[in-house]
């Protein structure tokens, strides 16, 4: 049998999916995601890739990152970069376990 490690206690029958996408793609809007699996021939109906819940951490992630596009000092671009890494940390296990379900 096949071993793996959870990140969080699995009940007894329940359903497992995998994410397909990186936490990059993770972070993108559900039009976006859906562009991106369709490429792969990957349909999903999950409420974050159907759009009906985006998440403030998804707008806000997106946010930080045009910010980090712009010519900002480095104090300011690392603040950006360490808000968007927590962004990352607070959503990561969550989108994994809820993306593709």
């Amino acid at each position: 049998m096949p071993g793996g490690v959870a990140i969080r206690d699995i009940e007894e029958g329940e359903e497992m999916s995998i994410c397909y996408l990186n936490m990059e793609n993770r972070m993108k809007t559900a039009g976006e995601r859906k562009k991106i699996l369709r490429q792969y021939g990957f349909f999903c109906s999950c409420k974050y890739c159907t759009g009906e819940e985006e998440g403030e951490e998804i707008r806000r992630f997106q946010e930080l990152s045009r910010m980090l596009g712009e010519q900002r000092g480095a104090a300011e671009m690392v603040r950006l970069c360490l808000e968007r890494e927590n962004i990352l940390e607070q959503v990561g296990a969550k989108l994994v376990g809820e993306l593709l379900t």
